[in-house]
């Protein structure tokens, strides 16, 4: 008798994973945010990027695609919080139960 895969195996289940990955700390994410090129980070990871001043504008560049994004003065926790991703992360909870 064939038996059911399981949910942790499940191909659909990978590949959500993948997507609540952080590229930068390679973990899930925590307290995500949307940089204006639509790539998503850690808050702290954005913290933790090196920056570029210009003309006392502070820069950051995109770890996926370079894009280069001025600093809100509040700093990074300004950048939008990407719900998308913590709307993931809910619903991979609830599935991993």
């Amino acid at each position: 008798m064939a038996t059911k895969p399981s949910l942790s195996s499940s191909p659909g289940l990978l590949k959500l994973e993948e997507q609540l990955t952080c590229p930068v700390c390679l973990d899930h994410y925590t307290n995500p945010k949307t940089l204006p090129c639509l790539h998503s980070f850690c808050q702290h990871c954005l913290e933790g990027l090196p920056l570029d001043k210009k003309n006392e504008t502070y820069y950051l560049s995109c770890p996926t695609c370079r894009h280069c994004t001025e600093l809100p003065e509040e700093g990074a926790g300004a950048f939008p919080v990407a719900f998308t991703l913590n709307n993931l992360k809910e619903i991979y909870s609830l599935m991993k139960k």
